[in-house]
């Protein structure tokens, strides 16, 4: 927590103002979306609740209509057995916006992953989740061989752009570099 934000908006900010803002580096979306949860808007109209994993529609935007108004998020609790970290890349610990950042959520029996979830944020328009790549570590041996792949596996899987914070190329490299990390930290003793 101590390096989402800076120290401004960890006293005042909200998770729900950070979701609207809709940023593809907000610090908070891939911690989120990891969580398979859901967001309720509401207006004068009644409430409605989405998906998580369908809310981020574009670059700054969100299924959210003009008269509504976030209210609550659902995010399951962290199963028994599960871990879940967040990291992310800047130019400093703290008060920076990412270069990439990513979260995970999942478990592992020895070195066999079980369950993975992974988002990675500053590397698209909106936040991501790696599907097919979550379906394929499920299952495998972590080994340097199995983390290589992941690593290969999620770099190409990523379509960042160049801007002032960082090349598209460097994006997918360091893209790669957290998911092994993640992958790495799951299955530690």
């Amino acid at each position: 927590a101590a390096t989402v934000g800076g120290a401004q908006i960890q006293a005042r900010g909200t998770i729900a103002g950070s979701v609207a803002n809709a940023s593809p580096a907000g610090d908070l979306a891939p911690s989120l979306l990891v969580t398979d949860g859901s967001v309720v808007v509401a207006s004068a109209a009644g409430e409605r609740e989405i998906k998580l994993s369908g809310f981020f529609l574009g670059y700054r935007k969100i299924d959210l209509r003009p008269d509504e108004l976030i209210v609550r998020f659902n995010l399951p609790k962290l199963p028994a057995n599960h871990r879940e970290s967040f990291l992310k890349l800047g130019p400093r610990a703290a008060q920076a916006i990412s270069k990439v950042m990513g979260s995970y959520r999942g478990s592992a029996a020895g070195k066999a992953i079980r369950s993975f979830a992974v988002a990675l944020g500053s590397v698209a328009p909106v936040p991501v989740r790696l599907p097919e790549f979550e379906k394929w570590i499920v299952g495998q041996e972590i080994g340097k061989k199995v983390l290589d792949e992941a690593e290969r596996r999620v770099s190409v899987s990523v379509k960042p752009i160049d801007d002032i914070r960082s090349t598209a190329e460097y994006r997918q490299w360091v893209s790669g570099r957290i998911v092994r990390r993640f992958l790495e930290e799951l299955v530690a003793e």
